[in-house]
């Protein structure tokens, strides 16, 4: 991950390289850019900042119920009860980074390129679960199944249940601004590339389980029992690009100090989970605000 970062850290140095030759090329029929406002705002800039991030979850999901098979096992009249759950959770962590770019001010208005690294601990969850509760008179069928005498009363429970965690803890984005100088504000609009890294895992489990407990009499059967209580898990990671776009505000403090507040709405691709016949989809779409101080050189 260090290494995809520092790839996209280049690429934010090469694109402030160039706009700083920009600056030092004549420019043609002899004009020259004014300084209409009380601030210059050209020039190349470091800062950090600090803000709060939440995700705007579009989730989609399906679930596998795995069959029952126990009620071929009971007389008819057996008390069979089901419950269904599901319960998701969103983005939200504090977030802190750095940032640095260049601005370039022709009048009133200023031209940049800003990159930044942000850290945090985005994380969501979703866990889903269906579970079928059965309580009677076992027949003659589970009587021979079980080792067992028609008649006995018995219960189940079985079903299964699905988890997954989805985790956005670095990302970045490489931008250019647009923004409107006067007296000694700028204000701007910006947009460009996003990327990040991230990981989702999952756990799907199948349950059966019986009072008192039942003992297959039949190799088969004792299969079938065997393979209703089984887990399976998974675990991705993934470096994904998207886009970004906001806008902000900053306000010089002396010749080279300045701070701003910027809004970031941030686009990435889709994390999807297969796992056990459970579909799921974390968005990965969500909101940034923070504050940021900046240091112009």
């Amino acid at each position: 991950m260090m290494m995809r970062f520092g790839i996209a850290a280049s690429i934010v140095a090469a694109s402030v390289g160039l706009m700083g030759a920009a600056q030092a090329a004549d420019w043609s029929g002899g004009l020259a850019p004014a300084r209409v406002s009380e601030h210059n705002w050209t020039g190349f800039y470091i800062g950090g900042h600090l803000g709060y991030g939440i995700d705007k979850q579009r989730a989609t999901s399906s679930a596998s119920v795995t069959p029952s098979f126990l009620g071929l096992l009971f007389e008819p009249g057996a008390i069979a009860e089901q419950r269904d759950s599901a319960q998701q959770s969103r983005f939200r962590s504090v977030l802190g980074g750095v940032q640095v770019g260049y601005n370039y001010q022709y009048g009133r208005f200023v031209f940049g390129a800003e990159g930044d690294v942000t850290f945090g601990n985005l994380k969501a969850g979703a866990a889903s679960s269906s579970v079928q509760n059965l309580s009677g008179t076992l027949n003659a069928i589970g009587a021979a199944e079980l080792n067992m005498n028609p008649g006995d009363v018995i219960s189940t429970s079985s079903g299964s249940t699905f988890s997954a965690r989805h985790r956005l803890g670095t990302f970045g984005t490489l931008r250019g601004r647009v923004g409107y100088a006067f007296d000694h504000y700028l204000v701007y609009l910006t947009g460009g590339v996003a990327f990040a890294d991230m990981q989702t895992s999952a756990t799907f489990t199948n349950f059966i389980t019986a009072s008192p407990n039942i003992i297959a009499a039949n190799p088969i059967f004792a299969v079938i029992l065997a393979a209703g209580n089984n887990t399976s898990s998974t675990k991705t990671s993934r470096f994904a690009v998207g886009g970004s776009f906001g806008g902000g505000v900053e306000v010089a403090l002396t010749a080279n100090w300045s701070v701003k507040a910027e809004y970031l709405y941030l686009a990435l691709p889709n994390q999807n989970v297969f796992l056990g016949g459970n579909f799921r989809s974390f968005s990965n779409t969500f909101h940034v605000a923070r504050a940021g101080l900046n240091y112009r050189f």
